[in-house]
């Protein structure tokens, strides 16, 4: 037997086709706001993925203004704190930071991987206690 779903009955088609227009609109904006990260994407390589992720949480920061519980500022300065710590794991500079700091090779290459293992241990601990949280 046929039952029409609830979603669709007579007293929420209104808001239903409602819902459908955002949907629709909101889709294709995101295909032009995400094109140019996308279009680059590569399946082999971890530097990719850092880029959309990088990407996605300054979006979600920027969307974390309109959130109305009280502590979206501290929601947001972590996903920015998360998306430029993601930067800096892409950029991969640390061997160059770390060589203007010391003179010998071998204590700037233990300084650089002490620095890089630190971003991602941080990144990890971030994400893993709070990306829930990041709602809007």
């Amino acid at each position: 037997m046929f039952r029409i779903p609830y979603r669709w009955t007579r007293s929420t088609i209104g808001t239903n086709l409602g819902s459908c227009y955002w949907d629709l609109r909101n889709g294709i904006i995101n295909i032009f706001k995400w094109l140019p990260v996308i279009w680059f994407d590569q399946d082999w390589d971890w530097s990719y993925l850092a880029t959309i992720m990088e990407f996605k949480l300054r979006n979600m920061s920027k969307s974390a203004e309109h959130w109305s519980t009280l502590s979206h500022k501290v929601h947001q300065r972590r996903m920015l704190v998360c998306a430029e710590i993601l930067k800096r794991l892409d950029k991969d500079e640390y061997w160059d930071n770390m060589q203007k700091v010391f003179a010998d090779k071998k204590h700037a290459a233990l300084m650089a991987e002490i620095q890089s293992k630190g971003d991602q241990k941080y990144f990890g601990i971030l994400i893993g206690k709070y990306m829930r949280e990041w709602w809007g």
